[in-house]
């Protein structure tokens, strides 16, 4: 059959396997136009929606059962302004802000969206690590906050030009685990280990992300029962344990409730 179409690629009938996928999906839909209705189309994107032929003003993509999708505004062919994700049901799921293609400004996550809308948060929608925090010139900066599968914090972090800096909180179903110091990057100073019950477990001092001072772990009421220093993640001298009753253990000498409590601390 003889077809033309000034589009190269489209003047005959075949068409690959994932369009007739997306199409019996219902995800995709596929309908004739001849060259004047796409000239025609192409000009009136190019005046309403385009400027010297690159995307320029508001655009918006829906899914197929007309549910908007992404709501976001262009300037000269990047990403200029506000851009908003939805969910096919229609709920607001990100916000973020672009200058000049590159995210700059607030962004905000599922969970953040709906708390500040003072509206309880719809499940989340599978909104995995989900987020909220502050870009300038496409980096990270200024304070962070990311949210589990559950919906519960995960993390509460602090950057600075795409860096981590001063102190960073990390939680486990929503419970204190670790608390610890960034300096450029870099892990420095104390970082404390937390159980399930909120007791510390251990202090590692660190320096330019090394330890660097002294390591601590303690019994579970709160006893020390191991110290060792550190020098440039080296350590400096053998350690120092305590039994559960405060009592110096000689060097290489351990219960076994000490042991076994060294062994489950290291392995986390």
């Amino acid at each position: 059959m003889e077809s033309h179409s000034i589009s190269a690629g489209l003047d005959y009938l075949g068409v690959g396997p994932e369009h007739s996928w997306l199409k019996d999906l219902g995800r995709a839909q596929y309908r004739p136009v001849t060259d004047a209705e796409a000239m025609d189309a192409l000009r009136l994107l190019s005046r309403t929606e385009m400027l010297d032929g690159q995307l320029h003003g508001r655009m918006q993509r829906f899914w197929p059962m007309g549910q908007q999708q992404l709501d976001a505004q262009y300037q000269a062919g990047r990403l200029h302004g506000l851009l908003q994700l939805y969910d096919e049901q229609g709920e607001l799921v990100q916000s973020a802000q672009y200058r000049n293609g590159q995210q700059h400004g607030l962004t905000l996550a599922a969970r953040e969206l709906a708390q500040r809308a003072g509206a309880p948060v719809p499940g989340l929608g599978g909104a995995q690590g989900a987020f909220n925090g502050g870009v300038v010139g496409g980096l990270l900066d200024g304070d962070t906050v990311s949210y589990d599968e559950a919906g519960a914090q995960s993390a509460r972090l602090h950057y600075q030009a795409g860096r981590l800096e001063g102190r960073a909180q990390f939680f486990l179903h929503g419970r204190l685990v670790r608390a610890v110091s960034y300096r450029a990057g870099l892990l420095e100073g104390e970082a404390t280990d937390y159980d399930q019950e909120g007791t510390v477990v251990q202090t590692i001092s660190h320096q330019a992300n090394l330890p660097h001072g002294p390591t601590r772990r303690y019994w579970p009421d709160g006893q020390l029962m191991e110290e060792q220093f550190h020098q440039h993640g080296l350590p400096v001298a053998p350690p120092t344990r305590f039994d559960a009753k405060g009592r110096l253990l000689e060097a290489k000498q351990g219960t076994a409730s000490l042991l076994a409590r060294l062994e489950k601390l290291v392995r986390g």
